[in-house]
């Protein structure tokens, strides 16, 4: 017999159908959840209502802004360290 472990078949097995009644419950509760619209069903309606709200509209919504002063956009300090590719938020307004 191993010491901190499960050694034989019939050992393992009740852990197994632990396991996989605990699926199959969770389960079974998601479906009845969606099915009756039992709790939490009207928390997770209103969670994913708001989610939809948020991402309809367009890529960052009304929280982009231009800056306010004219010395904007990415500051170099080090010419050797620059990395290619597209900045997009410096770029965004341009």
């Amino acid at each position: 017999m191993k010491v901190g472990g499960l050694s034989s078949y019939s050992e393992k097995l009740p852990v197994l159908f632990f396991i996989g009644s605990l699926l199959f419950f969770s389960f079974a509760y998601g479906a009845a959840v969606i099915r009756f619209q039992v709790f939490p069903f009207s928390v997770l309606d209103r969670g994913f209502d708001e989610w939809k709200e948020l991402t309809a509209g367009p890529v960052g919504g009304s929280y982009l802004r231009p800056v306010r002063y004219e010395d904007s956009g990415t500051k170099v300090h080090d010419l050797q360290q620059i990395m290619a590719g597209a900045t997009l938020i410096p770029t965004f307004w341009s």
